[in-house]
């Protein structure tokens, strides 16, 4: 990382004619379990991995903020002019302007910013690079300006707002909570002020996390990820409630003809998935507590075929060139042992391989002639998802 640190710390010299003032890291996650649950209140397993976004950053004396990020056109803001702008849905600088829009509501100081940035973390590559870009600037603007005091609940819940409201992307709270508390963490949606939640060992140092991109982003499939949000609050309103975490499963089964006959069977079937995915969470979570491997296992392949049956974030209306759905039966029909589901809200993007030290090398060779060899990532869990970090210089 010192490398791309030394980099980072070159150009930002040569762009912005002084060094940096800091430096600052933050990590990609992985949706270990809980496919669209945390929208409706539910649970998840989730961590963040060694994917990362680095930044080298000073204040500036203006209300400017000015992005030089690797591989992409340089991005000015001005911090006097922090209203919605549709034009900037699934734009960096809508992302910049929510943020600093929602520090300025909450009382935490905002100010001009000079950043160069790159990242390992491909936009649409499943992992949210949203997600650690929000995390990433609330950090910078929390320790350069706010004397580093916001902590990772209330970073998560601004990075929400700005992903929602600014840039568009009806997300739920998974991809924010599980950069800015780092490690493996279980995590309650219920409380939507308060999320519970809590670390989690992982046992399995014998396990191999793959991230297997299909080719097929999912950056323009905003309106499929809302569809899924849409069907299940509707079901979640025929009980006069607002999510579906307050509802009681038997009376999903009590009215079920009525549901189907009312709402057609995919927003049905999409409830049925979310009961049956948060108690998958919770078994995981019990496996990796105790040191099951197969348990752990079975609860991934589990919600890997309850988002193809039930769920159906697999393929999408139009889908001409379905390259999610025929990347997983790939990997189903060569994977000795392990598991395997699709990472992220789906529909196009990437696929989680867990693959046991007997069987990855196979797998790996395998994964790496269908999908291609830059496709093919071995990832990490990192105890940290977000930290100020260090210029060593050699």
């Amino acid at each position: 990382m010192n490398d791309r640190l030394s980099n980072l710390a070159a150009i930002f010299q040569a762009t912005f004619g002084e060094p940096a003032q800091g430096y600052f890291r933050s990590a990609g996650r992985l949706e270990i379990l809980g496919n669209h649950t945390d929208h409706q209140g539910g649970n998840v397993l989730v961590g963040s991995i060694d994917m990362t976004m680095l930044a080298a950053v000073s204040k500036r004396p203006d209300e400017t903020i000015v992005l030089e990020s690797e591989g992409y056109p340089p991005i000015e803001v001005d911090l006097r002019d922090l209203k919605v702008h549709h034009d900037e849905y699934n734009r960096t600088s809508g992302i910049i302007r929510g943020v600093a829009y929602r520090l300025s509501t909450m009382n935490y100081v905002i100010g001009g910013l000079n950043i160069t940035m790159n990242s390992t973390i491909r936009p649409g590559s499943g992992v949210s690079s949203s997600a650690a870009f929000e995390i990433l600037l609330i950090k910078i603007f929390s320790t350069l300006y706010n004397d580093d005091r916001i902590d990772p609940v209330t970073m998560a819940k601004i990075a929400q707002y700005a992903e929602n409201v600014y840039f568009g992307k009806p997300s739920g709270l998974l991809d924010q909570m599980g950069i800015a508390l780092g490690g493996i963490n279980y995590i309650e949606f219920a409380d939507k002020e308060n999320p519970f939640h809590e670390p989690v060992p992982f046992p399995f140092p014998q396990l191999h996390f793959l991230i297997l991109n299909t080719g097929g982003s999912h950056t323009d499939l905003t309106s499929h990820y809302a569809r899924v949000k849409d069907e299940m609050k509707v079901i979640a309103g025929y009980f006069k409630k607002d999510r579906l975490i307050e509802v009681e499963p038997k009376a999903i089964q009590d009215e079920i003809v009525n549901l189907l006959n009312q709402f057609g069977i995919r927003p049905v079937n999409r409830a049925l998935h979310f009961f049956a995915e948060c108690e998958r969470v919770k078994l995981a979570k019990y496996a990796l507590q105790r040191g099951d491997q197969d348990a752990f296992l079975q609860q991934i392949n589990g919600s890997g075929l309850s988002s193809e049956k039930l769920l159906e974030n697999i393929t999408y209306e139009g889908d001409l060139e379905p390259k999610l759905a025929q990347g997983l039966a790939f990997c189903r029909s060569v994977l000795a042992y392990g598991a395997i589901r699709v990472q992220g809200g789906g529909f196009a993007g990437t696929i989680m391989a867990v693959i046991p030290d007997e069987h990855f090398e196979l797998f790996l060779h395998q994964a790496q002639d269908y999908f291609g060899p830059s496709n093919v990532r071995e990832v990490s869990i990192v105890a940290s998802g977000i930290a100020r970090v260090e210029l060593v210089v050699k």
